[in-house]
């Protein structure tokens, strides 16, 4: 249960990175787009090389899958509070 929990962690932290990184893209700011660049190639390694390494059940599959829908909608709820609509 705990592995699942942590790529569920990890995941909603990498789509979260991924809609802060679109916004800010989008609007031109440079520093927070490359930093949040560079954190998205990080998080990502982590997960793929745990994956592919230990294999993954299906418990960790749903939390991969959850992690990213969860951070998907954090990361725009967090988007539109910081930078309006």
């Amino acid at each position: 249960m705990r592995p699942a929990v942590t790529i569920c962690l990890l995941q909603t932290l990498q789509f979260l990175l991924v809609t802060f990184n679109l916004r800010v893209t989008a609007l031109g700011f440079y520093v927070p787009a490359i930093a949040t660049d560079g954190l998205l190639l990080l998080n990502g390694v982590y997960v793929t090389r745990r994956v592919l390494r230990e294999g993954a059940t299906r418990l960790e599959i749903a939390g991969y899958v959850l992690g990213g829908m969860l951070g998907s909608a954090i990361g725009i709820w967090l988007t539109k509070a910081v930078f309006g609509q």
